[in-house]
């Protein structure tokens, strides 16, 4: 009687050191699933000498990429992220997910006459590719809006027209923090273009890729001197040889401009720690780990009952 007391004690003790190691390993295999949520999402541009006024005759598609564990108490960074012409949110799909892995939120937008937004663009005009900064401002907008970002830490990338976008927002005294690759400098703004203009304050800090044998009539290389020669802390990096939006160094601007938003922002690009936390292989480790645990203790009661029953009195 003794015995069996012994034992079902011990199985108990057992059974709930699983279910807790077990339930344990569950929780951060589910974690693996959840780093970040998205949200497709409709919203409306802005005036271009007003961004706090919708212009309620386009809807714009836009995603939103969203940190785990976001509340309304949540307060994180955001990059707007804007795309050039005849393509769509989708090309910035991968530094999206970069940057949303580092906790940073990102609303990535499709510009009017695009993709799912609604409305035309005047694509056979380059004078009036302007339009698209009243979308850059609706998702300037848009994003003030958003409960669980801090409007002190709005940043901008963008890819041709929508280098021009970031840099149009960033001399706006909207976004000072913005990175751009291959930007169109020379569209107008208050009667001159965007290169020559100093952004205001003091919070300036770009990172502008270029090519130096960019033949896009509105991102010509000096477009990008003459801004940096204005704004003086603006950080270039001429990608030598290259043509407007050359494939060749895509993948290298993405991994350049990953690392510039976690100096910026002050975040680690990489965590080994949290990376395997949040990886399906903690999950699978932990579990791992509880079955050798329980091979060994279930061979060492075993071992040990059968001493017991061979002679009680021990």
């Amino acid at each position: 009687m003794k015995l069996l007391q012994k034992i079902n004690k011990f199985w108990i003790l057992f059974l709930v050191f699983n279910l807790i190691g077990l339930g344990s390993a569950g929780i951060l295999w589910s974690l693996s699933k959840t780093k970040y949520t998205t949200e497709e999402v409709y919203f409306y541009p802005s005036f271009v000498n007003d961004w706090t006024s919708p212009d309620t005759s386009l809807l714009l598609h836009g995603r939103l990429y969203i940190p785990r564990n976001h509340s309304f108490h949540s307060s994180f960074p955001v990059v707007l992220m804007f795309h050039g012409v005849n393509r769509t949110l989708e090309d910035n799909d991968s530094l999206a997910k970069k940057l949303v892995s580092m906790e940073v939120a990102v609303f990535s937008i499709t510009y009017r006459g695009h993709g799912k937004s609604s409305g035309t663009f005047p694509t056979l005009d380059g004078n009036k590719y302007d339009v698209s900064f009243g979308d850059a401002l609706g998702a300037y907008r848009y994003v003030r809006g958003l409960t669980y970002i801090d409007p002190k830490r709005i940043m901008a990338f963008g890819n041709s027209l929508g280098g021009g976008a970031a840099v149009f927002l960033a001399v706006s005294n909207l976004t000072p923090k913005f990175v751009a690759t291959f930007p169109a400098m020379s569209y107008q703004l208050a009667g001159k273009p965007l290169y020559l203009h100093k952004v205001p304050g003091t919070e300036l800090e770009g990172l502008i890729m270029a090519g130096t044998k960019d033949e896009c009539f509105w991102c010509y290389p000096e477009y990008v001197n003459k801004f940096k020669e204005i704004n003086p802390s603006i950080e270039l990096k001429w990608f030598e040889g290259a043509v407007h939006t050359d494939g060749r160094f895509w993948t290298e601007s993405i991994t350049l401009a990953h690392s510039w938003f976690a100096k910026t922002l002050k975040i680690s690009e990489n965590s080994i720690l949290k990376n395997w936390l949040y990886s399906g292989y903690s999950g699978l480790t932990l579990a791992a780990i509880i079955l050798i645990i329980d091979l060994v203790i279930a061979m060492i009661k075993l071992i040990k009952t059968g001493r017991l029953k061979k002679n009680p009195a021990a």
